[in-house]
């Protein structure tokens, strides 16, 4: 009787199993979706936080699509899952797709290296317990019975790529208390949630420029649901001549658990290398009032610069910026306000103050040289000696 090679057998096991699991996958995500659905709460509401008004809230909804029908809204998922959209992170804001092709080589490597290093260990760790049992062989089988009954779990990666943290960075500065300090009576200086001055209307919504008052207590609350509850340590670089604007927002960081280690560069140079190495998740920066047609190009556009150096994406505030692009000038401010209006919602920048910029001449007093393009703050003046 002639019988099958097993290399056919295996090769048949492997079809038969690749194609029950296309219905599976079906399946799977028809109940993944159902089961979302019936959860208390939604996406717009995630995204935008128990602040939001309800038109807020209701435009968000209307935006991603949750005001139709659960069977559409599966639909449109679903077809753009087969062409490898899957769609944007609620936490992080960017696209799924992008998150797991930028971890992946990293996954591959640690489950290649596991599983050879396991693979090893168990063996020759096996054969001792086989062979000589006793003493060793029960320390094996219990450490075995344990090493499969602790859950897997993946943690680490940057903090700052999840909205919650984000927010709370932004709950946790004091901005009325760092102007008054820094900039006391100065003329133009008052506290702002904006990358924007007031003067220029097509970067300044002012129905966003108090979204996040100074509450400490709400601040904790989100890094704990965020998985910080005792905070974080990050690297932070600074361009030197606003040093003490971020050491004040650190130092108000420091009161949630949110440590930094913050590098300040003396010249242009330096600040912009140290940009872009992509060494550093937060930067302390000041930045001239332009129409946000100009602002966006750095700020929200998804392409790496030195004011967005991972090339951050949210698809929503990209969409945004393309539609006010291409809407007729007299709809251009409204448009563009709320490109500003979705990034402060998406905390991307924990903007302080608009600052004043002087030339001062006097022989009363005593400011540094402008240094490769720096100008000098208010602070930095002191009574002439």
């Amino acid at each position: 009787m002639h019988r099958p090679r097993a290399g056919a057998d295996v090769i048949r096991l492997v079809l038969r199993r690749a194609v029950w699991s296309i219905p599976l996958l079906g399946v799977v995500s028809v109940q993944t979706f159902v089961l979302i659905s019936l959860v208390p709460g939604n996406a717009a509401q995630a995204i935008l936080g128990g602040d939001a008004s309800a038109a807020q809230m209701s435009a968000l909804r209307s935006q991603l699509g949750l005001d139709q029908p659960l069977w559409t809204q599966y639909g449109h998922w679903l077809g753009r899952a087969v062409h490898g959209n899957l769609g944007t992170s609620l936490v992080t804001g960017q696209s799924v797709t992008s998150i797991l092709g930028s971890r992946l080589t990293v996954s591959l490597t640690l489950i290649i290296g596991g599983t050879l290093v396991a693979s090893v260990l168990g063996v020759l760790l096996g054969i001792g317990a086989a062979t000589r049992g006793g003493a060793l062989g029960r320390l094996v089988e219990v450490g075995a019975v344990l090493g499969l009954a602790v859950p897997n779990f993946s943690a680490g990666g940057n903090p700052l790529g999840m909205l919650k943290v984000r927010q709370a960075l932004e709950y946790a500065v004091n901005r009325p208390a760092i102007v008054k300090a820094l900039y006391g009576k100065a003329g133009g200086a008052a506290a702002t949630e904006e990358v924007a001055i007031p003067a220029e209307p097509s970067a300044w919504d002012p129905a966003v420029n108090t979204y996040y008052p100074y509450d400490p207590a709400k601040a904790r609350q989100l890094l704990t649901q965020a998985g910080f509850p005792h905070g974080f340590t990050i690297k932070v670089e600074d361009q030197g001549d606003d040093a003490e604007l971020t050491q004040a927002v650190i130092g108000y960081w420091n009161k949630i658990g949110v440590k930094a280690n913050l590098t300040a560069d003396t010249t242009v140079t330096a600040w912009i290398s140290n940009v872009l190495s992509k060494k550093f998740p937060a930067m302390g920066f000041a930045y001239g009032g332009l129409p946000m047609y100009m602002e966006a190009v750095n700020f929200f556009e998804p392409t790496a610069n030195i004011f967005n150096p991972f090339a951050t994406d949210d698809p929503a505030i990209t969409n945004l910026v393309k539609t006010a692009t291409a809407a007729p000038a007299a709809q251009q401010i409204a448009d563009f306000q709320q490109v500003q209006a979705a990034g402060v919602q998406q905390a991307w920048y924990v903007a302080v103050a608009p600052i004043p910029v002087g030339l001062l001449h006097s022989s009363n007093v005593t400011a540094p040289p402008i240094n490769q393009g720096y100008y000098g703050n208010d602070t930095d003046v002191t009574p002439a000696s």
